[in-house]
C-alpha cells in the first residue's frame, strides 16, 4: 500500500511538473507570423549604410539592389548571411567597414544583404521565388554556406553570376571583387 501511495504521488509530481514545463512553454513561443516579422524587421536593419571615415554605402533588399544594380549597369554584391552566423559577423565588422573595400564597393557594385532563412517571396525581372530557391539560384544550383558572397556580374544583360564562400579579410576581399570586375569585362 505505501508503494502504491508513493508511485501514485511521483507520478502526480511528473505530471504536475510537466504542466507547469508545458504552460512556461507556452508563455514564451512566438507564433510563426510574429517570428517571421520579427526577422524581417531584423534583416531590415541590416540594410543600413555603413560608415567608415566620411565613406559610406548602402546595402539594398535584393529586389531593390537588383533593380538598381540594372539602372545604374553595376555589379550586384549579394552578402548571403543569417543572424546564426558567427563569421558572417566577422565580416561584417571587419571587412565592410574597411575604407578600401567601402570605396572600391560604392564605385562599382551595388551591395545586397541577404537572409535566406526569412520567408519571404523574391520577385526580381520575370523570376519570383523563396529565399532558399533563390540561394540556390545565385549558387547554380548550390549553396555556398555562410557567409558566401555572389556576384551577378551584368544583370541589365544577362545572368551570368559566380560566388565565392567563406570570410575574408580585407586584403583578400579587394582580390574578390577585384576578380568580379575583371570577369564582368570578358
Amino acid at each position: 500500500m505505501l508503494k502504491i501511495r508513493n508511485i501514485t504521488f511521483i507520478a502526480a509530481m511528473v505530471l504536475l511538473c510537466n504542466g507547469l514545463t508545458a504552460q512556461k512553454a507556452k508563455r514564451k513561443t512566438v507564433p510563426q507570423k510574429k517570428k517571421t516579422e520579427a526577422a524581417l524587421a531584423k534583416s531590415a536593419e541590416k540594410v543600413k549604410t555603413v560608415s567608415e571615415s566620411n565613406n559610406e554605402f548602402k546595402w539594398y533588399g535584393f529586389e531593390e539592389g537588383y533593380k538598381k544594380a540594372i539602372k545604374d549597369n553595376k555589379i550586384l554584391l549579394v552578402d548571403a548571411y543569417t543572424e546564426w552566423c558567427g563569421w558572417c559577423k566577422v565580416m561584417d565588422r571587419e571587412t565592410y567597414t574597411d575604407a578600401s573595400v567601402i570605396e572600391t564597393l560604392k564605385k562599382d557594385f551595388i551591395c545586397v544583404k541577404f537572409n535566406p532563412e526569412i520567408d519571404k517571396t523574391y520577385t526580381f525581372g520575370d523570376r519570383s521565388m523563396d529565399g532558399r530557391t533563390l540561394l540556390l539560384w545565385l549558387g547554380h544550383g548550390e549553396s555556398g554556406g555562410y557567409p558566401t558572397t555572389y556576384f551577378v556580374l551584368n544583370p541589365s544583360k544577362n545572368d551570368n553570376r559566380f560566388n565565392q564562400p567563406g570570410y575574408f579579410p580585407p586584403a583578400e576581399f579587394l582580390k574578390l571583387l577585384d576578380n568580379a570586375k575583371v570577369n564582368r569585362a570578358k
